[in-house]
């Protein structure tokens, strides 16, 4: 069995240093800093619930592509990394998805976003890659 190459997301520009803890659970990739716990839990599960499944081939049993959640402490952490103030951004990388959630706020959206971000990914039935359709308004 030979599991999809984790995207060096350390090494990209959604990655801050402030983000010294992570949930790791199959595709899903949660990372957080460590006063913001309890949040990251709540996000853990909507997205573990909502999201996840996309990027598991049931054929295989193994992933196609990740889930990377980065949840910013405040907005202007995530206005570092993205464009405006909206409660979230949703990105490709190297065939995977990264899910950006400006500050605790966002994760008081959290189910709201995950349902407005399921219909816009998709697994390419040839290749098997998860793709994002396309941007998603906020």
């Amino acid at each position: 069995m030979e599991f999809a190459k984790v995207p060096e997301i350390v090494h990209s520009k959604f990655f801050r240093p402030l983000f010294n803890t992570a949930i790791f659970d199959g595709p899903v990739r949660v990372y957080f800093s460590q006063n913001l716990e309890a949040e990251a839990l709540k996000v853990y599960f909507c997205v573990r619930d909502r999201l996840a499944p996309l990027f598991q081939n049931a054929n295989e049993n193994e992933a196609s592509g990740h889930l990377f959640v980065m949840l910013y402490p405040n907005a202007t952490t995530f206005g570092e990394v993205f464009d405006g103030i909206t409660p979230f951004e949703v990105h490709e990388l190297d065939g995977s998805i990264v899910l950006g959630l400006n500050s605790v706020s966002a994760v008081e959206q959290i189910e709201e976003i995950c349902d407005r971000v399921v219909p816009r990914i998709q697994r390419d039935s040839a290749s098997g890659e998860v793709i994002l359709l396309s941007s998603i308004p906020s």
